[in-house]
């Protein structure tokens, strides 16, 4: 299974990177043919490291699991906050739907079983940062291309994207094997939370970058279901740390793409200090 999933991705990536409306233009080819090919050599880095971890470790699916969840869910947000339709398009992309394809797979296959596999400490998923780094250098540039990018240059996309996405998966590396005060999963609790309701658990792993935005009044069924997520506090927590996390690093890779000519918050707020504790109003230092 491993090797059929990533052999798909970089078929993705290849099929981006050469079929896009974009890129049915030959001067765009010639443009970026440097860039194409170093993207297909990162695809082709995910099946070697894969490969090597199979010859003693039984993480590679929890592995891809992973890596589709992290990047489904922190592109859709990027898609859903962005007012620019670049950022929409993102969203939109083929290799973007298929992750997506993948990752609900993944959630609505998760067990304690599962989990378990993933968090062996001598395979631990933050244990893999080559992995990250290859995956991170395949999927952002099949994204990229197959977007249409408007008018954003590809390597400007390219390189912003790939590092969101790279922190992403390091900080959610570090944050997926914890358990509530019961010893379940945190990740198991999320993975029912999404399936209950996406919407509300979005809006709960979201950062929140514009504070005038009622997302409170508009969703109210979403401020009742927080009460169900601190049922378990130590996983409610870790998802508004996610948020904020999520948030600068949303902010940095906007100032990344267009610079000057964007205005952001100081700082990146959660679901929690938005709407359910809002004197909290939680404020960190963000630097470019």
């Amino acid at each position: 299974m491993a090797r059929s999933f990533l052999s798909s991705l970089v078929l993705l990536a290849i099929h981006a990177v050469a079929t896009g409306s974009l890129l049915d233009n030959f001067e765009w080819l010639k443009q970026h043919g440097d860039e194409a090919l170093e993207a297909a050599a990162h695809c082709q880095d995910v099946v070697v490291q894969l490969s090597k971890l199979s010859e003693h470790c039984r993480v590679t699916n929890q592995l891809e699991n992973f890596a589709a969840v992290v990047s489904w869910i922190a592109i859709e947000q990027t898609g859903e906050k962005g007012s620019n339709s670049f950022l929409a398009d993102l969203a939109r992309s083929p290799p973007a739907l298929a992750m997506k394809e993948k990752a609900q797979k993944a959630i609505l296959a998760s067990t304690q079983a599962s989990m378990d596999e993933a968090c062996i400490p001598e395979c631990a998923l933050e244990n893999h940062h080559e992995f990250f780094e290859a995956f991170a250098g395949c999927y952002a540039p099949s994204v990229c291309a197959a977007s249409g990018m408007g008018e954003v240059s590809f390597h400007r996309c390219r390189s912003s994207l790939q590092t969101f996405i790279l922190n992403e998966m390091k900080y959610e590396a570090s944050q997926w094997c914890q358990k509530d005060e019961n010893g379940i999963y945190c990740q198991q609790h999320h993975a029912e939370l999404m399936i209950q309701s996406p919407l509300c658990y979005s809006l709960y792993t979201a950062p929140v970058l514009e504070m005038g935005r009622d997302l409170c009044s508009d969703h109210t069924e979403c401020v009742r279901g927080w009460k169900q997520a601190e049922e378990h506090p130590i996983c409610s927590s870790q998802m508004t740390e996610i948020g904020r996390s999520r948030g600068e690093g949303m902010m940095h890779m906007l100032h990344q793409i267009w610079g000057a000519r964007i205005n952001t918050p100081s700082g990146a707020s959660s679901y929690y200090d938005a709407c359910i504790h809002p004197a909290s109003q939680h404020k960190p230092n963000f630097i470019v």
